[in-house]
């Protein structure tokens, strides 16, 4: 038998967190679902198993596909609720007006037991390091919005390590890596450890290292759309961006905050116990 004929082919050449939040736009279009993404951005994974999308990574007829624009939130009007990136998108992408739907980090359960090259990787890097917690402290796109300054990122790794935890800094060597995120000179490679070009940029490796971690403490950024999607406490590092009013309508209940115009550290009541 033929492959079914897609009522959607789909170019979406977006970052992390913004194709994690497109999933709840796929989640009501009519499928099946041809999506081509950006394949040096290693998100395939992301739809693994899924009977709806199929990934492209290279069409034969790139003109064939509607690339998706998925605007910076509250730019464009809604009538269906706030302006966040998603509904942005539903409304002046797709045309879908739909007040009861309600954006959300989505589960992903695509990525449990996936085993390959990069998760293999992941596995090896984090040998010996026993029980950790992940940190991202240095977003991408807007460093000056997102990210606390390095006492900040300094003083928390150490009262981390104090309390008994491994740390595991999230800084993948990303298609775009702002050049302010060099390394922190407190990695020691053993009880600290950071991923810069340690660890292939594939979304089943950062899945990988939130997944086994017992806590995630990160900035406004891919990471953090993708720890909210797993089921291990997330602390939200607020520094001048606002993760909390442009990405989601609900599904934040339990998300932690630390402000770092009022917070000198991660206090301690966020830091989980080892007993």
């Amino acid at each position: 038998m033929g492959q079914t004929t897609p009522m959607h082919l789909l170019k979406f050449f977006h970052g992390l967190g913004d194709v994690l939040m497109f999933r709840n736009v796929l989640d009501v279009l009519e499928s099946p679902i041809d999506l081509y993404l950006n394949p040096k951005l290693g998100q395939s994974a992301l739809f693994r198993n899924d009977p709806r999308i199929r990934v492209v990574s290279q069409p034969a007829n790139d003109s064939t596909y509607k690339e998706v624009k998925f605007h910076m939130e509250h730019t464009r009007p809604c009538q269906s609720g706030p302006a966040i990136k998603a509904r942005v998108c539903l409304e002046h992408e797709f045309d879908l007006f739909l007040p009861e739907l309600r954006i959300r980090p989505l589960p992903l359960e695509a990525l449990n037991g996936l085993e390959n090259e990069a998760t293999t990787a992941t596995h090896a890097f984090v040998k010996g390091l026993g029980p950790y917690v992940v940190c991202h402290f240095q977003g991408t796109s807007n460093p000056q919005g997102q990210n606390p300054d390095i006492e900040f990122a300094s003083k928390s790794v150490k009262r981390l390590v104090s309390a008994g935890w491994g740390v595991v800094i999230i800084n993948y060597d990303y298609l775009y890596h702002h050049p302010t995120n060099a390394d922190f000179s407190f990695i020691d490679h053993e009880q600290v450890r950071s991923t810069f070009r340690q660890l292939p940029m594939e979304v089943e490796s950062l899945w990988t290292l939130i997944s086994g971690a017992q806590a995630f403490f990160g900035v406004d950024s891919g990471p953090l759309h993708l720890a909210l999607c797993s089921s291990i406490p997330c602390t939200y590092i607020h520094h001048r961006a606002n993760f909390l009013e442009n990405f989601y309508d609900s599904g934040l209940e339990d998300l932690s905050v630390v402000r770092t115009d009022g917070e000198t550290v991660i206090p301690d009541s966020l830091i989980p116990s080892r007993q």
